[in-house]
């Protein structure tokens, strides 16, 4: 899906993903003669983009995740025909296998893997339906101050906050759950938080158990049963700290 628009100097796209499922794309635009750049909505960061222009259009391969949306604005004049900027790459530099401690509200739990809360045996945590902070630390050997650092979440059931070394670095609400902590990261110990929030669909489940007698919530209408299945949360799978470069 696109939208195009244009103001005295600037021709304006705005590009999106319509589709859980990341693609990629080559796309035909309806200028000639500026340069492209990519201005990320959710993190308002620009970049500069390979292009090639060709019978009065210029011509970009893009890539989308997830529901992927940004905007391609045409500014600055060029005379060059075309223009390749170096693929970065992404690497794995650490993973972070150390237990989690996680705090349920008045509840701390030790995670050693990250499974979803709707397995544990613990029914605080079963039914839990709100924000649930983890903790951890993790140590970087040296920073490359030409590289930028991305935490890699796995898949988070339904949205997380990151803070590194006390600084928030963003929200991730959708796949890849990504976010660039380059900088908030530093050599040595670093302090990783993680505030993960579901949806409200357990504790209605866990209070339509028939030998609950104080309920946390109140509905008008039953939607959630006793027998309802649980809807994944939380954390679930491997962290990990990638390198681009």
């Amino acid at each position: 899906l696109y939208r195009h628009r244009q103001s005295d100097t600037q021709e304006i796209y705005w590009l999106n993903n319509r589709s859980e499922n990341s693609t990629n794309a080559e796309v035909s635009f309806r200028v000639s003669g500026k340069v492209p750049e990519l201005w990320n909505a959710q993190t308002g960061k620009t970049e500069k983009l390979s292009y090639q222009i060709k019978d009065g259009r210029t011509i970009i391969s893009l890539k989308f995740e997830s529901w992927d949306a940004y905007f391609i604005v045409f500014k600055e004049k060029t005379t060059a025909n075309s223009v390749a900027i170096a693929a970065k790459k992404e690497t794995v530099l650490t993973q972070i296998s150390t237990p989690w401690k996680v705090g349920f509200n008045n509840k701390n739990v030790t995670f050693n893997a990250l499974t979803s809360w709707a397995d544990n045996a613990d029914i605080d945590v079963k039914y839990f339906s709100g924000t649930a902070i983890y903790e951890n630390t993790l140590k970087i050997a040296s920073v490359d101050k030409t590289a930028k650092y991305e935490i890699d979440l796995g898949d988070v059931k339904n949205i997380a906050e990151v803070i590194v070394n006390g600084k928030n670095v963003g929200t991730a609400w959708k796949k890849p759950f990504k976010l660039d902590i380059s900088e908030a990261i530093k050599a040595g110990d670093n302090t990783i938080q993680v505030k993960v929030t579901n949806t409200w669909v357990n504790r209605l489940i866990g209070d339509a158990q028939p030998d609950v007698k104080v309920k946390t919530t109140f509905t008008t209408m039953p939607f959630y049963r006793a027998n309802s299945p649980l809807l994944p949360s939380g954390m679930i799978g491997d962290v990990k700290i990638n390198l681009v470069k």
